[in-house]
């Protein structure tokens, strides 16, 4: 997964990017964002391989919600009308600091109102 993509990063590259080489649709672009931002959350660990970081977690509130930290991922995105819907599997849809720690960070990104839903 590439690093996030702000909003008015992605329609100056889809500008420059004639042969749509490089540019990818909107919907690409919030999925591979909301998915970095996920997988910020975790650090390196020896036996592991890696492990949610408790420092974060902490931080962001995310030690409140019912999350299963072995399996988190974003599972799909789509367009609704003029605003966006992230759904993210592995957490209880009370997962609500979750849902607010990538709704906040995508809309900081220009990406505007975006809808996270969380389900097992």
């Amino acid at each position: 997964m590439g690093l996030p993509i702000k909003r008015s990063d992605h329609r100056r590259l889809q500008k420059m990017d004639t042969l749509n080489i490089f540019c990818k649709s909107d919907i690409e672009c919030i999925t591979q964002s909301a998915q970095w931002l996920l997988e910020r959350l975790y650090i390196p660990h020896a036996k592991m391989g890696c492990r949610a970081s408790h420092n974060d977690i902490k931080k962001y509130g995310l030690n409140k919600d019912p999350i299963n930290w072995g399996d988190l991922s974003v599972v799909h995105v789509s367009r609704k009308g003029g605003s966006y819907c992230v759904d993210i599997e592995e957490a209880s849809q009370d997962a609500v600091h979750l849902q607010a720690y990538i709704s906040l960070w995508l809309k900081r990104w220009g990406w505007g109102s975006v809808e996270v839903r969380t389900l097992w």
